[in-house]
């Protein structure tokens, strides 16, 4: 393996790993969103020049290592679309419930109830907005949010109860409901 393309296998795995990272993680809406694409970007880049070198090399003499580092760059490309795809399914699932903080209220939350058994949770900040997403479960008048990381779990919602017009979360947490409420799912 030439220097070259070790170094090409360094840059699929560094690139690969970053953009995992933050495909997978709390999307961060702010001033500098727009960077968050770009590991995802030089990976591609890197992983379209290490296919047409290691197809170079594989057509001289037929070894199949040869084509490790095309593969480990197909395979992260390959699992950050699919987060893609499932954050883009997400957010285009009809809303089943939407959810607002009591205004005065910090932090600010903003919670979406999707039809395909997701969720998206907005945290407005100063600079901008966090907004998680994770899969919910309906049981009469109880809510359960799950599959969803944060650093500080105790104040983001895991349990709500719907009373009324507004839903209690965690004893602490009291959003109003903007949408109707839909009959309970069986």
């Amino acid at each position: 393996m030439t220097a070259f393309r070790f170094i090409l296998l360094v840059l699929i795995l560094y690139f690969g790993v970053t953009a995992l990272k933050i495909e997978f993680s709390v999307l961060k809406i702010g001033l500098f969103d727009v960077f968050a694409d770009l590991p995802f970007v030089i990976l591609c880049l890197v992983t379209t020049a290490v296919i047409f070198l290691d197809a170079k090399y594989f057509a001289g003499n037929r070894k199949w290592y040869q084509l490790v580092s095309s593969m480990v760059g197909i395979v992260f490309t390959g699992i950050i679309l699919k987060g893609k795809a499932e954050r883009f399914a997400t957010n285009n699932s009809p809303v089943v419930m939407r959810m607002h903080h009591i205004a005065g209220n910090d932090p600010v939350f903003s919670l979406e109830l999707k039809k395909n058994g997701c969720f998206r949770l907005s945290e407005a900040n100063m600079f901008g907005q966090s907004i998680y997403y994770g899969n919910y479960k309906r049981a009469g008048d109880s809510i359960h949010l799950f599959r969803y990381d944060h650093a500080d779990v105790d104040k983001l919602p895991r349990i709500g109860f719907l009373r009324g017009d507004t839903v209690t979360w965690n004893d602490s947490i009291v959003m109003t409901i903007a949408e109707p409420r839909i009959s309970p799912s069986p």
